[in-house]
């Protein structure tokens, strides 16, 4: 045996064996008990409370279940009394409106009820979490009240001080600056990008104006000993619209930019495009669902970094895009789709389609399904620039290459079962 290495007798390690089993028996008993102690399944699962499931992906569901306590929370549809559908979009002044739909289910089959919350620019995300809890208090009021904790629950009310209406002194107007930067690297690698942008939008029931001015740097650096290669691209632009509502479905708008890009072999592009759109549904029902026809007709000068593969340094088209949009939020699920076809003027040859969407389904109980997928038919690439298009450049990425089309696509399946509850939050370790 070696100086300081310890001997492992028989005995030892049945010392060891035998401390292993007591303490899985003793955490197999802790389990029971605490199981044992759990009337329905949780140790904050309450009998008679009504069963409620919230689709709400972006929502901090721990922060909601330690925060409402009188309803039993389920992980399916099919088992809960009541299904919370909380669908958000952007507000004026750059905050978010959460529209909370209560569908009543089961014995509360007849109750259906939809309440708003709206946050603001500056709010946190404690704040956000804690109106939008407070709503969804508000909104179970009237199925708790049918159920056996009726008794346990009071309303409180706290009087607000009194107050004269306000003028709002900007007139509708939101100011933003935005500036950001991310980069990584290595010993023989690194990357940087900068971003920056300064908005100006004005935004009501009927109209919405919208000015921006935005800049973009992204450096490579690439070391191999005897040879450093830097990858550098540029862009910046600047645009204005205006868009104009007639009426509950129709809405016309006018936009300009002007923009470049080093990537896409742009100096400078100039666009107008006037453009019309009808919705199917009243914009008032925007949150669960549209469907949007639009045209643009888009006026372009197009200004060249390097001479192109049409033998063009610069010159103007004209442009024309349909497009059909779909967006259902619904119970079961979630559907997103569009198709856009676009043609140049007068060369009509030079167009392209594209298709994509993504589907969120809940099939059956426990089961769902979701798939997303692009595709684009590209016959348009008249910015391309003239020449062989070097290694270096296709694998650093500073020339876009010829293509006759793009796709992306992924699907997945989740199924799940065991415990209907999921009341119980714990935190530990990042649980």
């Amino acid at each position: 045996m070696e100086p300081g290495e310890t001997k492992v007798t028989e005995g030892h390690m049945k010392r060891k064996f035998a401390l292993a089993l007591s303490f899985l028996a003793m955490a197999g008993m802790g389990t029971a008990s605490d199981s044992q102690s759990i009337p329905g399944g949780g140790d904050s699962t309450a009998a008679g409370a009504a069963k409620v499931y919230i689709s709400c992906p972006a929502c901090d569901l721990d922060y909601i279940k330690t925060h409402i306590t009188f309803v039993n929370f389920v992980r399916d549809r099919s088992e809960a009394d009541v299904h919370i559908l909380i669908t958000t979009q952007s507000t004026a002044a750059g905050g978010r409106e959460f529209t909370v739909e209560f569908i009543g289910q089961k014995s509360f089959g007849a109750m259906i009820d939809t309440l708003r919350y709206y946050s603001q620019t500056a709010d946190t995300q404690d704040a956000i979490r804690e109106g939008l809890a407070k709503t969804l208090k508000m909104g179970l009021v009237r199925f708790v009240a049918r159920t056996p904790l009726a008794d346990d629950v009071a309303v409180t009310y706290s009087k607000p001080a009194l107050s004269t209406a306000k003028i709002d002194k900007w007139n509708y107007w939101v100011f933003s600056v935005d500036a950001n930067t991310n980069f990584n690297g290595e010993k023989s690698r690194s990357w940087a990008n900068y971003y920056t942008k300064l908005q100006a939008r004005r935004t009501t029931e009927e109209n919405r104006i919208t000015f921006s001015i935005w800049g973009n740097y992204s450096e490579n650096n690439y070391d191999y000993g005897t040879t450093i290669v830097k990858s550098i691209s540029r862009g910046k632009g600047t645009n204005f619209s205006w868009t104009i509502g007639l009426g509950d479905q129709w809405s016309i708008a006018v936009g300009s930019e002007l923009w470049s890009s080093s990537y896409g072999n742009y100096e400078s592009v100039w666009e107008l495009y006037p453009s019309i759109e009808y919705n199917l549904f009243p914009y008032r029902q925007s949150t669960s669902r549209q469907l949007r026809l639009a045209y643009f007709a888009n006026l372009k000068y197009l200004d060249y970094k390097l001479e192109t593969i049409y033998d063009k340094w610069s010159e103007w088209i004209g442009q024309q895009q349909l497009s059909v949009s779909l967006e259902l939020v619904e119970p079961w699920g979630s559907v997103k789709s569009y198709i856009e076809a676009t043609q140049n003027l007068p060369e009509t040859s030079r167009n392209r389609i594209s298709v994509g969407g993504n589907l969120s389904l809940k099939l059956v109980k426990g089961l769902s399904l979701t798939m997303d997928a692009q595709y684009a038919r590209i016959h348009d690439q008249i910015n391309l620039a003239k020449g062989n298009v070097s290694q270096e450049d296709v694998l650093l990425q500073r020339r876009q290459l010829a293509t006759g089309y793009q796709y992306y696509g992924s699907i997945g399946l989740r199924y799940s079962f065991g415990s209907i509850y999921t009341n119980v939050v714990n935190p530990r370790f990042g649980g």
